[in-house]
């Protein structure tokens, strides 16, 4: 079974193997294309895309471009912070192939710019230059030689739209423009030839590149656009009946371009009493010079490389919208013309022509592969670099920050649960100590007790005389007998004042001394406690 049969079979399987997902923009004069897809091996899922026109004025188009972008990354929950930029404005890039001899790879940039000084339009101190290498041969006189492509962009443009992306929040991970996207468009056309060529009709010019085996080796802007096809429509129609003074307004001229293009019946009724032979007359200048362009530059580029002409022509661009361009091109020129096609899979949606032609370009940047030919200047590598190590500078430093601050944190946790373990050993400490009193108390009572049951003790004698003697103002809340000492401690509470509670406790000692239990009775402390007062008494027993 052939290869491409295994993969066409490989397509149509219900589960793939997942993609890898890219995010691209692509920005111009006048419009913004953002593009998020996900790539397969040999297609891909247009996940979702925005086409918006840009306003003239640079402050409200940086409002619209970092709006539409932030609400896309929104909408489309996308986490990553790469994109790949493109910048499509002829009027800031420039791509020139270069012949030089064979030199280090540090000098080639140098030399490239000594003779890229009199071939582009812009100061070359103005510009970021980057290369890529096409190929390396022997000239006629058996010289070492490469063949370079040079991409020329303003300095001033690309910094602008890589600060506009910064402050979104994302990094520009290539730097790319559409005659680059278009290569990677083309090593996925079914039945693309070795020499193949791309027509990109932009809004405000055209770019034609001529391609060898997929990669970009010529590119020439032409002075033609959708643009100025439009305006042509708006030309007078010679036609006193037509409203607006016989002329289009340019949105009727859209119209008429989109839906009826090159008119193929001259009696064909466009719009009101507008024929096509009308709508001919005003547009075949500009298609007579595209022809002439093109056959111009496809003859250079077979004297300049000394390679056949471009098997086959394929369109793109929002001026590729023009109706029956395609087949006007192939009978002037006598070659196959095709629009470029999106490499979608076979289960998405099929994109409509007229957004097809204007997003494909985006659509181009995102497919750069690890070998495409994307730019990223070394200035910019530079400043990538550099802002890469101030990051990372800074992560080490709330590294070490949050590592000392979970340290402290950590650290006085661990001291507050010390003190909790503390406080709690004191009360356990505090409730043992107060056990070990009550427990003294206890067995100082049971051994009361048991002297008592062992006749050991007078107790009827002791208690009979202190109930006999004990006065209607005294309460006894305790009696304690020390075993030791043979001792006995009474405490209690008199209601009475001072005076007269201190003769009340005298004639209450008196008493207990004159009985013959107690040898020795005495006042240990006595203290006022509200009304009444408190006192303790010590009695030494005679048994």
């Amino acid at each position: 079974m052939k290869k491409d049969q295994i993969q066409k079979i490989k397509n149509k399987l219900p589960f793939k193997k997942p993609g890898k997902r890219f995010l691209s923009v692509d920005l111009s004069g006048s419009t913004l294309e953002i593009v998020y897809l996900e790539r397969f091996e040999r297609d891909i899922k247009l996940i979702d895309h925005v086409l918006a026109y840009v306003p003239l004025d640079e402050a409200k188009r940086d409002d619209l471009i970092s709006g539409a972008i932030q609400k896309f990354l929104k909408k489309n929950v996308i986490l990553s912070r790469g994109i790949i930029l493109s910048i499509s404005d002829s009027a800031s890039v420039s791509i020139k192939t270069l012949i030089l001899p064979q030199l280090p790879e540090n000098e080639i940039l140098n030399a490239a710019k000594w003779q890229l000084k009199d071939e582009i339009p812009f100061p070359i101190e103005d510009v970021y230059i980057d290369w890529r290498l096409v190929k390396s041969f022997d000239d006629a006189e058996g010289g070492k030689k490469n063949e370079i492509i040079c991409v020329a962009v303003k300095k001033q443009v690309l910094t602008h739209y890589w600060d506009l992306l910064a402050k979104c929040r994302l990094k520009v991970t290539a730097v790319t423009t559409s005659s680059l996207n278009y290569a990677h468009l083309l090593s996925f056309q079914q039945d693309a030839p070795k020499f193949s060529a791309v027509l990109d009709l932009d809004h405000k010019a055209s770019t034609l590149g001529a391609y060898v085996d997929h990669q970009l080796n010529f590119v020439r802007v032409l002075p033609i656009s959708w643009e100025r096809i439009t305006l042509a429509l708006t030309e007078n129609l010679l036609s006193g009946k037509d409203t607006n003074n016989g002329r289009l307004t340019f949105d009727e001229a859209e119209a008429i371009k989109d839906n009826f293009g090159i008119v193929e019946d001259e009696t064909q009724v466009v719009k009101d009493t507008i024929h096509g032979a009308q709508i001919i007359s005003l547009i075949r200048p500009l298609l007579e010079a595209l022809v002439r362009e093109l056959r111009f530059s496809f003859n250079y580029f077979t004297a300049s490389v000394n390679l056949p002409q471009p098997r086959k022509l394929y369109l793109t661009g929002g001026g590729a919208n023009l109706r029956n361009l395609n087949k006007y091109l192939s009978r002037e020129l006598n070659m196959p013309v095709e629009y470029l096609e999106l490499p979608l899979t076979p289960s998405h949606k099929e994109v409509p022509l007229v957004d097809r032609n204007r997003i494909i370009n985006a659509v181009g940047a995102a497919l750069a592969d690890s070998k495409a030919a994307v730019f990223l200047p070394p200035e910019l590598k530079a400043k990538q670099n550099e802002s890469r190590e101030k990051m990372s500078f800074r992560l080490l430093n709330v590294s070490v920050a949050a590592v000392l601050f979970l340290t402290g944190f950590f650290t006085q946790v661990k001291i507050h649960d010390y003190q909790d373990r503390v406080r709690i050993a004191q009360l356990h400490v505090n409730t043992i100590a107060s056990f070990n009193t009550l427990k003294a108390q206890l067995n100082v009572k049971e051994e009361l007790i048991k002297k008592i049951q062992k006749n050991e003790l007078v107790a009827d004698g002791v208690l009979k005389t202190i109930s006999l003697h004990i006065p209607p103002e005294i309460i006894l809340y305790d009696l304690s007998l020390t075993k030791d000492s043979h001792t006995l401690s009474a405490r209690g509470n008199i209601t009475a004042s001072e005076e007269a509670a201190g003769q009340t406790l005298t004639k209450f000692i008196q008493q207990l001394e004159g009985s013959v239990f107690f040898t020795e009775v005495s006042l240990i402390s006595s203290r006022e406690s509200g009304l009444s007062r408190d006192f303790e008494i010590k009695c030494d027993l005679a048994y």
